[in-house]
C-alpha cells in the first residue's frame, strides 16, 4: 500500500517561519499540519475561483432571458408579500 503523504522540504523567509511557529503553538498543532492546512485551503480557493470563472463564462454565453427574470421577480414578490413583513 502506498503512502498517503509525501515528505518535502521548502525554504521560506525566516519571518514566515516564526509566524508559522507562533500560529502552530496557539492552535496546538504541529507545523506540518498547519502548513498542510494552509496549502489545502489555498488549493480549495483556486478551485472555487476556477468554478466561478467557468460559471461566468457559461452565463455570458447563455444569459438569462429577460422574460424569465421578470417572471421570477413577480414570483419572489408574491412569496415575500405573504411573509407579513413589518
Amino acid at each position: 500500500m502506498g503512502r498517503k503523504k509525501i515528505l518535502t522540504a521548502v525554504t521560506i523567509p525566516k519571518k514566515d517561519y516564526f509566524i508559522l511557529e507562533e500560529i502552530s503553538k496557539k492552535r496546538k498543532i504541529n507545523r506540518s499540519a498547519l502548513i498542510s492546512s494552509i496549502i489545502h485551503r489555498w488549493l480549495n480557493s483556486l478551485e472555487k475561483e476556477r468554478l466561478i470563472r467557468q460559471y461566468e463564462k457559461g452565463y455570458r454565453k447563455h444569459p438569462e432571458d429577460p422574460i424569465h427574470i421578470t417572471a421570477l421577480e413577480k414570483a419572489e414578490f408574491k412569496a415575500l408579500s405573504r411573509e407579513g413583513w413589518k
